[in-house]
């Protein structure tokens, strides 16, 4: 359904008409966030299929992140040092494993 979700069909069977509702692009709940393009400017293009969260939480072990509409418990790499990251930083992270894949130059 892409951007768009089905929320209901109304009329009767024969003359059905869908009912659907634009989702906030992520696009939108980024730049909301604070996503500019000084973001986009890092990304190559091998990181295309990775998603820019913001750090949302910094623990000793661990870290959130959000995406402005859903938070992440990211996945830490072995060598990833939760003291080298700040609330606020932008992240890119692999959508099927959360993992941490790198963190994005500050502004």
């Amino acid at each position: 359904m892409g951007l768009h979700q089905t929320l209901a069909t109304l009329g009767n069977s024969s003359h059905a008409v869908p009912v659907t509702i634009a989702s906030e692009p992520q696009s939108d709940r980024l730049t909301a966030l604070g996503w500019t393009s000084f973001y986009v400017d890092q990304l190559s293009d091998d990181e295309a299929s990775l998603v820019p969260m913001r750090v949302a939480t910094v623990h000793r072990s661990r870290m959130t992140a959000t995406t402005g509409r859903d938070s992440t418990r990211l996945v830490l790499g072995h060598n990833v040092r939760t003291t080298d990251f700040a609330v606020g930083d932008w992240v890119l992270v692999e959508p099927d494993t959360s993992l941490l894949v790198r963190r994005l130059d500050r502004h």
